[in-house]
């Protein structure tokens, strides 16, 4: 089952166990410095109260979401090859030294970068990807399909974006107030959210793509 360590901020003389079926929450602790995590979770681990990871030895084995909301730097950061969850990196501020996962099965959030310099993504994402604080898509490099949601809120322009051929759910590029430049993908399951596109640009995509709701 779980082991919810919701309130402590030291690990002097934790001693956790080799395995944990469910969860394991550790979401108050700031530093990862004499922490031995066990070899396998078999769902989460929350770690959203790390500033830094220095020193951290994720498991071999992580079946669920892992959550790091509090990094601003990937610096010491070692990811599994794979996460079968979720990925938590919301206050990542920028690429340099992330490695990240081949495979992601549910959501990838990275909700602060600003630029993609540096940035590889997985090439298998299950859920979402979100990437609302890109103001350019200059370097970006996105996986050809995406289960679920594709987040680019922030984006200003269509300039260099080229997009998955594939989305499960929306994508939402709110920002954009011109469709120069923009392809869209061949199949999008449900909607495109871009209020800020003039009537005639609204025309023009409906015309190309019947297929996709604006």
């Amino acid at each position: 089952g779980n082991l919810d360590l919701f309130s402590l901020t030291s690990t002097d003389g934790l001693k956790l166990p080799q395995s944990i079926g469910g969860d394991l929450y550790l979401n108050n602790l700031t530093s990862a410095q004499g922490l031995t995590l066990p070899q396998s979770i078999g769902w989460s681990l929350n770690l959203s109260g790390l500033t830094s990871a220095e020193g951290l030895k994720l498991p071999q084995s992580i079946g669920g979401n892992l959550y790091f909301n509090s990094l601003t730097s990937a610096e010491g950061l070692k990811l599994p090859q794979s996460i079968r969850g979720g990925l938590y990196l919301s206050s990542l501020r920028s690429a340099e030294s992330l490695t990240l996962p081949q495979s992601i099965g549910r959501d990838l959030r990275l909700s602060s970068l600003t630029s993609a310099e540096g940035l590889t993504l997985p090439q298998t994402i299950g859920w979402g990807l979100y990437l609302s604080g890109l103001t350019s898509a200059q370097g970006l490099e996105l996986p050809q399909s995406i289960g679920g949601d594709l987040n680019l809120s922030s984006l200003t322009s269509a300039e260099g974006l080229k997009l998955p051929q594939s989305i499960g759910r929306d994508l939402n590029l709110q920002s954009l107030t011109s469709a120069e430049g923009l392809e869209l993908p061949q199949s999008i399951r449900r909607n495109i959210i871009m209020p800020g596109l003039t009537e005639v640009d609204r025309d023009s995509l409906r015309k190309k793509y019947p297929h996709i709701k604006f």
